[in-house]
């Protein structure tokens, strides 16, 4: 069991599995975590954290590169004032997946598979607090990055098009359009994962506005200039 002395976790997900909370933690490195005492009650044992301590101590020396051991006032918003009192055993992905494997619960697989699931989406969706009730947050993000995509290709079009009527800086456009946009928002740069849904929203139609007004006047056969 290594010492987080200095880590700082953060909330990232709150899941439901079979009626069990899970929280899903990350710390500054990206790592992602889960508490001792959560996967014992999702793997439905009588006495969650100690059935757990039992098959930590089974495979200690696998488990060991896989678990930590931090105070309570070492979450980003403290559940333990105290940092002598309390300590949290939290295990890393890995680690989790492990306790899974050398479980002997029936649900233990059942459980594996949705904290892969889980995992997984976390990664793909940034480490933006998340509790069931975000899916709505979560759609409209994802909707945000395709729209995202369909304007970078058609701004790389415009590129192109400015270069072929003679553009000497024609790179610039990727960069003062998003900073356009950004301004017109308020918000800064690389504050996509933490904007509230209806900046989302706005910010869904404002890029979907420059991909068509792009398109539209390009088609037309406007100088770059003007557009």
């Amino acid at each position: 069991m290594q010492k987080g002395i200095n880590m700082k976790l953060r909330l990232v997900k709150q899941g439901d599995f079979l009626g069990t909370k899970c929280d899903f933690y990350v710390n500054e490195i990206g790592d992602i975590f889960m508490s001792r005492t959560q996967i014992g009650y999702a793997l439905k044992y009588k006495q969650p954290q100690n059935a757990v301590l039992i098959v930590h101590k089974r495979h200690k020396e696998r488990l060991d590169k896989f678990s930590v051991e931090v105070s309570g006032c070492q979450f980003v918003t403290p559940i333990y004032k105290n940092e002598n009192t309390d300590k949290v055993f939290m295990y890393k992905e890995r680690g989790i997946y492990e306790i899974c494997r050398y479980s002997n619960q029936p649900i233990a697989d059942d459980f594996n598979d949705w904290v892969y699931d889980t995992i997984l989406s976390i990664k793909k969706n940034g480490y933006y607090i998340a509790a069931e009730k975000d899916e709505k947050w979560l759609g409209t993000r994802q909707e945000t990055k395709e729209v995202r995509k369909a304007e970078t290709d058609q701004i790389k079009l415009f590129v192109e098009y400015a270069r072929a009527q003679g553009s000497q800086h024609a790179d610039r456009y990727y960069v003062s359009l998003t900073k356009l946009i950004n301004r017109r928002l308020g918000m800064e740069s690389g504050g996509r994962d933490k904007a509230d849904q209806r900046t989302l929203m706005h910010l869904k139609s404002l890029e979907t506005v420059v991909e068509l007004h792009l398109a539209t006047l390009m088609a037309e056969g406007l100088p770059y200039k003007e557009i």
